[in-house]
């Protein structure tokens, strides 16, 4: 659907508040929050029944708000190449069930993802009535789960803590250390924009000492990257340095960040050399708690089908007796889930398409963060500093295109937020 100036200029009133915005910082409470559920609960990144019913409410209610009928049925989503990848990546999950293992349970994630992806762009990216803050969407579920996570802890530690590390509410400590890590960027970056400083302030802090006691070495150092480079830019930005020179140090930044994630990928002598190194800086063992073998094994499964096309979308981790079933059976931890690896779930579901769409989706996402950090944009800081922490975080967690886990909603909403502000600057707003 195409918009001119005028029409965008007359229905991009953005409100404080909407029935979207409520509902997306319920959706945030409700993927993370899972006390009682058990340490492995929804690890595949499946979902109950109660959250099945519960998004299938959210993506009628986000048709109902975006649909609407002038001189005939119009979308009220804008259509740029944000969606229309992730629109692509939609129908490409839905494709899948065709060559998937369990073709039903493929049909029934690929539409949930829909759910979740339609649902992201109907909340941040419409044509109007867009949430005024980004952040502050964020910043309320995102402070009702730390602090009840923290009073949890206090009153029933045997269950918001365990062997591992803090957990609080949510029902792992990687979940724990995740929530707290986006609670440590969106207190950070919000703290010009909020009003209560103190309670920012508190807290921030709170999100720093959960992420330390969840013992999630991953998540810190990905949260550590991230923040800094956001950090850098925000005091380079109000430098003298010019426009010229600070895009480049965003693209040296973006390019060390890729260099890091193929050295630790990478096989050969050299390369294993190097990532122990690096491991034994962050006080982790060589084989990342279990995960590197972990990984030989879920790519020793991609023989079994076409590596173009992948096994089909959540068609592999489906608890026991699926066909995670043997992985499971040779690996010493028993089912786990997922990968602990976005990029090799991916490659394992999607096969080369999937990684394809992972990148595609990955350089427009940065390119419109890019244009917004040349227009100023206050948002720009954490959106980038976001988009780092995933890079690094799917390489020991997979959240990347995983359904309801929290890290996935987070990443759509920003994809969808970034091209709605850029659509913003770009007609003067």
């Amino acid at each position: 659907m195409n918009i001119n100036k005028a029409e965008y200029q007359m229905n991009a009133k953005n409100k404080d508040y909407s029935i979207l915005t409520y509902a997306f910082m319920l959706a945030i409470f409700l993927s993370l929050f899972g006390v009682g559920s058990g340490d492995k609960a929804l690890a595949d990144g499946s979902s109950n029944l109660v959250r099945q019913l519960t998004w299938i409410l959210f993506g009628g209610l986000s048709f109902f708000e975006c649909f609407r009928i002038r001189r005939g049925l119009e979308l009220n989503i804008q259509f740029t190449s944000g969606f229309f990848w992730s629109v692509a990546l939609f129908f490409y999950c839905l494709a899948s069930c065709y060559w998937s293992a369990i073709p039903f349970v493929t049909l029934k994630r690929a539409v949930l993802f829909g759910l979740v992806v339609f649902f992201c762009f109907a909340t941040f990216s419409k044509h109007g009535n867009n949430p005024r803050s980004f952040l502050f969407s964020l910043a309320v579920p995102v402070a009702v789960l730390i602090l009840l996570s923290f009073l949890l802890i206090v009153i029933v530690p045997s269950v918001g803590v365990t062997s591992l590390g803090w957990r609080g509410v949510t029902s792992f400590k990687n979940e724990f250390g995740q929530l707290c890590a986006i609670g440590f960027l969106v207190f950070l970056f919000g703290f010009a924009e909020f009003k209560r400083k103190l309670l920012v302030v508190f807290l921030w802090l709170l999100s720093i000492v959960g992420l330390v006691m969840s013992q999630s070495t991953t998540c810190a150092v990905a949260v550590f990257i991230g923040s800094f480079a956001g950090v850098t830019l925000f005091f380079i930005r109000k430098s003298t340095i010019s426009k010229y020179g600070s895009a480049m140090l965003l693209l040296l930044i973006l390019s060390v960040v890729s260099l890091l994630l193929v050295l630790l990928t990478v096989k050969g002598n050299f390369f294993d050399d190097i990532q122990g190194k690096i491991f034994s800086l962050l006080g982790k063992s060589s084989t990342l708690t279990g995960r590197t073998k972990l990984w030989v094994l879920v790519m020793d499964n991609v023989r079994f089908h076409n590596k173009w096309l992948g096994g089909g979308y959540g068609g592999f981790w489906d608890g026991l007796g699926s066909p995670a079933n043997f992985t499971s059976y040779r690996f010493p931890g028993g089912y786990v889930g997922q990968a602990h690896n976005g990029y090799i779930d991916i490659f394992n579901d999607l096969g080369y398409v999937g990684i394809v769409f992972l990148i595609s989706i990955l350089l427009v996402y940065f390119v419109a963060i890019a244009k917004q950090f040349a227009a100023g944009a206050p948002e720009f800081y954490f959106h980038f500093s976001f988009f780092i922490f995933i890079l690094i975080e799917n390489y020991a967690e997979s959240t990347f295109f995983r359904l309801v886990v929290f890290l996935n909603i987070v990443f759509f909403a920003s994809l969808a937020r970034v091209f709605a502000v850029a659509a913003k600057n770009k007609y003067g707003q």
